[in-house]
This record gives C-alpha cells, sequence and structure tokens, in this order.
C-alpha cells in the first residue's frame, strides 16, 4: 500500500503519521490486502481541521471519506472510520460473489429444453457440452419405412439412433445402435 499523508497550514507530526498508518494496515487487512494507494490530506480551517482520506483498492474501488474535528488525529480517524464501513459492504460484496460461485458449483445445473422445428430428412445430432442439453425435435410424423430399410439407415457410432414408422405395422419404432455393434428395436407400442 502506497500512503500519501498531506497537511495545508499543517506540519504532519510522527504521532499523527504513525497513527493514520496503524488505522489505514488495520483496514488493509480488512480488505485482504487489496488497498493499492491511500491518499489522507489533512487541512485547517479556522478552528477545525479538515480531513479528506481517499483509498483505491484492486477491482477499481475507489473509497472515500471525509472528517472534521478539533484535532488532525481525530478528523482523519473519522474519515478512516466512514471509508471502514464503505469497505464492509464492498467486503460483503466480495464474498456474496464468491458463496454464489460455490453454490453455483456445487449445485447441479439445470436441464435446458430446446425445441427445434426441423425438416423430416434433417437427422439431429447430440452435441457433447459441459451442461447437458435436451433438444426437443418436433416433427409431424417420423417417415415411413421398412424395418430393412430403417438398419441400413443406422450410423455405426454406438448410442446413434433412428426414428422410423414401421410401413408393414403402421407404428412408430425406435433403433439404437448398442455398444456391442448390435441394433436394438424398440416398439414403444408393444
Amino acid at each position: 500500500m502506497r500512503l500519501a499523508l498531506t497537511g495545508r497550514n499543517l506540519t504532519i507530526t510522527p504521532a499523527l503519521r504513525q497513527a493514520v498508518t496503524r488505522r489505514l494496515e488495520k483496514l488493509d487487512r480488512h480488505l485482504h490486502d487489496s488497498i493499492t494507494t491511500a491518499q489522507v490530506a489533512l487541512q485547517v480551517q479556522k478552528d477545525r481541521v479538515k480531513a479528506d482520506v481517499r483509498v483505491r483498492t484492486r477491482g477499481d474501488h475507489d473509497l472515500s471519506g471525509h472528517g472534521l474535528a478539533a484535532t488532525a488525529q481525530a478528523s482523519a480517524l473519522d474519515a478512516i472510520t466512514k471509508i471502514e464501513a464503505q469497505a464492509s459492504k464492498v467486503k460483503g460484496k466480495w464474498e456474496a460473489r464468491r458463496r454464489g460461485a460455490a453454490a453455483r458449483a456445487a449445485a447441479p445445473e439445470p436441464v435446458v429444453v430446446v425445441e427445434v422445428k426441423a425438416p423430416r430428412a434433417r437427422v439431429a445430432r447430440a452435441v457433447a457440452t459441459a451442461a447437458p442439453r435436451v433438444v426437443r425435435v418436433r416433427r409431424s410424423s417420423p417417415k415411413p419405412m421398412r424395418l430393412e430399410d430403417a438398419l441400413l439407415r443406422v450410423d455405426a457410432p454406438a448410442g446413434s439412433v433412428l426414428v422410423f414408422r414401421d410401413a408393414e405395422l403402421d407404428r412408430v419404432q425406435v433403433l439404437v445402435r448398442r455398444a456391442d455393434g448390435h441394433v436394438g428395436l424398440v416398439d414403444p407400442d408393444a
């Protein structure tokens, strides 16, 4: 943390510098050492001392506080107290974001259902992604064909699926390429 302590019409004593430094180090520990710069300007105005404190943290957060008291130390500590309140709010947002990310990582991802209107000739293929997606394909009716013709259209990779209407039985049936290389016939109406 870089500290710039300036006094206008006021001399900065070692005790004042030490009090401000201690309080800002405490604030820096509270924010997990994220303060990059701190500027403290003390100015005498008639019978009071005005303190303007500006703190910049990582993530482009500017925290500022103003204090007005009879002594320079009291006004500087008053301004830093106001910054501490702002810092606790920023820290709460950081932790909430971190907790939210942990909760999202722990919770199972929802299944996304997407409806696609595809022509009959087009065959939808599943693409492996990080989260499983369910793609609902709406077709007016499966193409009528014989079982032998449907066997020729089932792809070689395991898990390939073909939905067709059996021309002889006039029922919807499903062919599935199994992992052992054989083809399974699923008859939903049976």
